[in-house]
């Protein structure tokens, strides 16, 4: 963010992942992602192309690993495998 990109950070719980990142910023959109949630994934997106106009980089740091094209993934399958690491806490 220092070098002035715009940023969307996610988490489940959004206002501790603020609080980490140094409060609120001009250039910092932080909204909820629970990665388990096809709604969240979704509402994510759109809140990020409403908020700065598009995305230029997606960087899924889930705590998942998924071999392939992300545009060749199809929701259910990332969702069931999204779930088995989430309830693994």
């Amino acid at each position: 963010m220092a070098a002035g990109y715009q940023v969307v950070a996610t988490g489940r719980r959004s206002e501790e992942v603020e609080k980490h990142l140094g409060g609120p910023q001009d250039n910092l959109l932080v909204t909820k992602l629970d990665v388990t949630s096809l709604e969240d994934v979704e509402a994510a997106a759109q809140v990020a192309v409403d908020h700065f106009g598009r995305i230029d980089v997606l960087v899924n740091n889930g705590g998942n690993f998924f071999a392939g094209y992300f545009e060749g993934s199809r929701p259910p399958k990332c969702a069931s495998r999204s779930k088995r690491t989430s309830s693994a806490r």
